[in-house]
């Protein structure tokens, strides 16, 4: 885990990977939740969200980094996620083919994310 602070608004960004998988990430509203993962679009699979509540962490966009410029070539897909309000959420993602209906994730990835205002406040002291 990563935790990168932007000093101008007192947000911060944090970086997880696979490595996290089970973790708990801690967020003030407004705070980025940026999750980079293995990936190969190419092969129909992605990673799609599985389990959250929509209230306390908001969906962003995702991106697909590949590791060469060769056609097929895998990479990262980088998934962003902005904290809303105070509470807690589990945060289920899965590797999956959209269009298999009922089918189970190749691989999944979870962190329980805890919203938490006083950290704002906590941020701005000298």
């Amino acid at each position: 885990m990563l935790v990168v602070n932007d000093m101008t608004n007192a947000t911060v960004s944090i970086y997880l990977e696979k490595k996290d998988d089970g973790d708990v990430a801690r967020l003030a509203p407004g705070d980025t939740l940026i999750i980079t993962l293995d990936s190969n679009p190419t092969t129909g699979y992605s990673w799609h969200v599985l389990e959250v509540d929509n209230s306390i962490l908001k969906a962003g966009k995702t991106e697909f980094r590949p590791q060469s410029g060769l056609l097929g070539a895998p990479g990262k897909e980088i998934l962003y996620f902005t904290a809303l309000r105070d509470g807690e959420t589990k945060l289920v993602l899965g590797y999956l083919r959209s269009w298999e209906k009922g089918a189970k994730s190749l691989h999944t990835f979870s962190v329980t994310v805890r919203v938490l205002t006083h950290l704002l406040s906590q941020r701005c002291q000298p």
